[in-house]
């Protein structure tokens, strides 16, 4: 299953991801069930899972990065002319 990380906490150590699969609610995932390098996610970031539902809550395991798009930083300074 492929999926987007929409949220991703990494002081508290946990997130979302929305499944590619409109069917499915968004997914759990803690750093034990991620197994690429690295151990955390970021917003943005493609990845394939599998879902699984523990105690009635949806869980991502099994997750692996395939994609990790690099947001663009702007600075004030880029917008002055000289």
């Amino acid at each position: 299953m492929l999926g987007t990380v929409t949220r991703y906490n990494r002081v508290e150590a946990w997130g979302f991801i929305l499944p590619d699969d409109e069917t499915l609610p968004d997914q759990f995932v803690i750093p034990k069930f991620i197994v690429s390098e690295p151990r955390f996610l970021m917003p943005g970031w493609r990845v394939e899972f599998t879902p699984v539902e523990v105690d009635g809550r949806a869980q991502a395991h099994n997750v692996r990065i395939i994609s990790r798009p690099i947001a663009r930083q702007f600075s004030d300074s880029a917008a002055v002319k000289s």
